[in-house]
């Protein structure tokens, strides 16, 4: 219900390519312009049925997350030089009554809100308050960047989000809180720079040539969002939904090994011989309560499927298994068991079904 995630000297890069990350850095995914973020900071976020009132344009999932703290400063790189008009929402979602936050917000030299009482100025808890000013910015080159510093008095300060826009009205920023992501987040979204044709659209060229042209052109993120089923479109290189088909995965890696001549490992995650096979007593008894007690991934996802090995470190859940619809008394079980262990450590594998009904007819003798 609720998320914190503390920040100390964040960076926020609109443009992640534009400004060298580090760690604690976040983003803005979805601005246009370089944003950052310094000071003492944390994200909390309201419960997802909080209503808000008031939220207009933004929605009521913007002023749910927020960015908090003591002392921070938002500042807006590369701007232009104009008239810009600066409006900056916030709703109250953690305190309940007046006076248990206060903050001062100032543009530069420019006090936009003394004493802020969220709470008392919006007429109560999850109501909107947007505050607006109108500022001349002389550009980076005379004074820095638009810089918009949020102090506290009582408590935390806080920012839901922040819209800029210029002397045409024109939204040049819009920022919210919901919109950061981790610098890590932020280097698997970026985006390559391929040059060249894209082959991967040219349905006359070989697979083998238009596979890796298309995965050379997705950044990480939307590598990893392709290997999952019902993949999420990428409208900007033209790709709707996509259903990947995971259980190609295991004759794709036969391809590779064929072509590399070199055998995949019999206990290769996934593709493995032995993948998804398990023998151990406890392991099958854990699986047959719970797959996913020692199975992270379900084997269906890739055309798999589980498969329990009768042998020396066999259980009874594993025998009681492989005998689901025989007429097999439990009183049978154990003596059943001991010699279902006792062959298996003869032969030195696993014990196959015909093997099984033969044991089961010896002891029933």
């Amino acid at each position: 219900m609720i998320r914190t995630q503390p920040v100390a000297s964040a960076i926020l890069l609109a443009a992640v390519f534009a400004v060298k990350t580090f760690a604690g850095d976040e983003t803005c995914g979805v601005c246009d312009k370089t944003i950052l973020v310094s000071g003492q900071f944390s994200h909390w976020r309201a419960d997802d049925n909080l209503a808000i009132q008031g939220a207009a344009r933004a929605g009521a999932a913007a002023f749910r997350e927020e960015i908090s703290g003591t002392n921070f400063t938002v500042a807006v790189l590369h701007l232009p030089a104009g008239r810009y008009t600066l409006q900056i929402g916030m709703a109250e979602n953690y305190f309940t009554n007046a006076g248990e936050r206060v903050f001062d917000i100032t543009c530069d030299d420019d006090v936009i809100a003394g004493n802020l009482d969220i709470f008392a100025a919006a007429g109560g808890a999850a109501r909107v308050l947007f505050l607006t000013n109108v500022v001349d910015f002389p550009g980076d080159a005379l004074r820095g960047p638009l810089n918009v510093n949020f102090t506290a008095r009582t408590n935390a300060a806080k920012l839901n989000t922040l819209e800029i826009r210029d002397a045409a009205g024109n939204s040049v920023i819009f920022l919210r809180a919901a919109d950061l992501v981790s610098a890590e987040d932020a280097a698997a979204r970026k985006i390559p720079v391929v040059n060249g044709p894209e082959i991967w659209k040219d349905a006359a060229q070989p697979v083998a040539a238009r596979v890796p042209d298309l995965v050379r052109r997705l950044s990480l993120a939307e590598n990893i969002s392709e290997m999952c089923n019902s993949a999420a479109a990428i409208p900007r290189l033209g790709m709707g939904l996509v259903n990947t088909v995971m259980a190609e995965l295991t004759n794709l890696a036969e391809v590779v090994s064929a072509a590399a001549c070199r055998a995949i490992p019999q206990g290769q995650p996934i593709v493995g011989e032995t993948a998804f096979t398990h023998e151990s007593g406890i392991h099958v008894s854990g699986l047959l309560r719970d797959p996913a007690t020692y199975e992270a991934l379900d084997p269906a996802l890739f055309g798999r499927e589980r498969r329990i090995l009768l042998g020396k470190h066999s259980g009874s859940a594993s025998l009681r298994d492989a005998l689901a619809g025989m007429n097999v008394a439990p009183v049978a079980l154990p003596d059943l068991l001991a010699r279902l262990r006792s062959h298996a450590e003869r032969v030195k594998r696993s014990v196959t079904r015909d093997e099984l009904v033969s044991l089961m007819a010896v002891a029933a003798e």
